[in-house]
Formats: C-alpha cells, structure tokens, sequence
C-alpha cells in the first residue's frame, strides 16, 4: 500500500500559518542553506531566520500581540530573503563588491518591483494563496496577506511607504 502523500488540508488559521512558515523555512534552506543551491553565509536558516524569530517572539511579548499577528510576523520572517539574487564581484578587483538586486516596490534602486524583497514577498503570498485554494476557503485573508506583504517590502532598505 502507498502512502497518502496529500497535503492535508489545515483546519484553522494557526494551522495554516505553521504550514506556511515551515515552507518558508524549507525554501530558504533549499536556496540558501548549506545544501542549498546558492549556499550563504549570514542567510542561513539557522543563522539568520531562526535568530530573528527567537526575536520577534520577545518583542511579541512586549506589546502583548495576538496569536494572528504574531503567526504573520513569523511568515513574514520566513520568507522575506528567500530569493536573493545579485551580481558576483569583479574577482580582478580588490575592492569588488556582492551587488544585491534590491527592490520592493516600482521605483526602488536597483530593481524596483524585481527585487529580492518584492520577490521573496510573491512567493508569500503564493504560499498563502495556495493553501486557501487547498482547504478550499479563506484561510488568510486578503488583509493578512497585505501585512504580511507589506512586513517582508519593510526589509528593503530604503522603503518608502509614503504619506
């Protein structure tokens, strides 16, 4: 007999979100890990996102945030440099430099809506979008999708929400 390998459907939000953050989890590792395809220093799994979620839930705790709020912090976390692409360094020069393609939003330097952030951010919200179409309701929605949005475009450095 074969096993069933069917994603199962969550049954609530907090399900959801733990399932949605372990893929975050495991493309960042797939990416960047040790094993990954493009192998990091400072954005592993282990040395970077779990380090800034051991943080988040201490400041979770110090403004006493909800369930919900603190399962899309976490997603954000997950997935916010799951994609980073950039342009190796001249190795013929001293003082070559790692060029990240930077960019959240339409009008960011150097890649504006093709940006790691913006990026990283799509595959979110895909996540997201997938597992509402897989319970076959509204798991997240729209509104949470946005926060979550917005708090992986916050990681660009130079993000300008306007007014």
């Amino acid at each position: 007999m074969v096993p069933d390998e069917r994603i199962k459907a969550p049954e609530n939000f907090e399900q959801a979100a733990d399932m949605i953050i372990k893929e975050g989890d495991d493309l960042m590792a797939a990416n960047h890990g040790s094993e990954g395809l493009d192998p990091k220093t400072y954005h592993t799994p282990e040395n970077h996102i779990k380090r800034l979620q051991e943080r988040a839930k201490e400041i979770a705790d110090v403004f006493n945030l909800t369930t919900e709020q603190r399962k899309l912090a976490a997603i954000a976390i997950s997935f916010h440099d799951t994609i980073i692409n950039y342009d190796a360094p001249d190795l013929e020069s001293i003082v070559g430099m790692i060029m990240r393609h930077r960019g959240a939003r339409e009008g960011d330097k150097p890649m504006g809506e093709q940006g790691n952030e913006a990026l990283s951010a799509k595959a979110m919200l895909e996540a997201m979008e997938h597992m509402n179409r897989t319970a076959g309701k509204t798991i997240f929605t729209q509104r949470q999708m946005q926060i979550a949005d917005q708090a992986v475009e916050v990681t660009y450095p130079d993000v300008d929400f306007g007014p």
